[in-house]
């Protein structure tokens, strides 16, 4: 090698380390990213889980005051099914984020791998990268479940407080007094549902997180 092309590689030699360094920096900030939006997922079923509960437990004392004064119930029973609405909706949108960063991750993933040249690399990385793509499958998959329960629950808390929008009489709560069991027995089917998709998430998140030190131990 002449010294002309010694100068001219030595020159290239941080920018090709530095465009290295970013194209790491930028995977494992993908792989960040998504296990943010795993414990936003997490935090949001979590919450989820009470909210449900809540609706419950208010159409409950509506029927149990119907007789008495269940005004205040109702307004509570009709704050607690927006609050689930809201409450799913959170949900949907992490579980979007999830599925969205992740494969965002993946592809710039595979991208890289192509230009390593050691097979047992290439093959590690391959081998790794399914795995993470199976760990967002198990929690997409997870809330599908979940999802198929909540949603006639939804409609079912949605029709209760329609009807008893328009007939808040001892008669008309009377009346919802079957279907509140029903809602009940449904928002502990959800709860161990939700539950289910927590544990899941709690399994995966971790695989995307980047080590880091222990905190201090506090002070004496």
């Amino acid at each position: 090698m002449n010294t002309r092309t010694a100068l001219v590689s030595l020159a290239l030699l941080p920018a090709i380390l530095l465009g290295s360094a970013c194209q790491s920096s930028s995977g494992n900030q993908k792989a960040e990213s998504t296990a943010m939006s795993m414990d936003g997922l997490r935090e949001a079923v979590h919450k989820l889980k009470g909210r449900v509960t809540a609706a419950a437990t208010s159409l409950a004392t509506v029927v149990e005051k119907g007789a008495v004064d269940p005004k205040g119930p109702f307004d509570q029973y009709k704050k607690d099914v927006a609050s689930v609405l809201e409450g799913l909706s959170t949900a949907e949108s992490n579980l979007k984020s999830i599925k969205s960063q992740g494969q965002a991750y993946f592809a710039e993933w595979e991208k890289q791998a192509a230009t390593i040249t050691d097979p047992d690399l290439k093959e590690a990385a391959a081998e790794r990268r399914t795995r993470l793509a199976k760990a967002i499958e198990d929690v997409s998959g997870q809330m599908d479940e979940a999802r198929a329960e909540i949603a006639p629950f939804v409609t079912q808390i949605q029709d209760v407080q329609t009807y008893l929008s328009n007939d808040l009489t001892p008669a008309g709560i009377e009346s919802v007094e079957g279907k509140s069991k029903d809602i009940t027995k449904g928002a502990k089917s959800i709860g161990d549902e939700l539950d289910d998709v927590v544990e899941t998430l709690e399994k995966h998140a971790p695989e995307f997180k980047t080590a880091k030190p222990p905190p201090p131990p506090p002070a004496k």
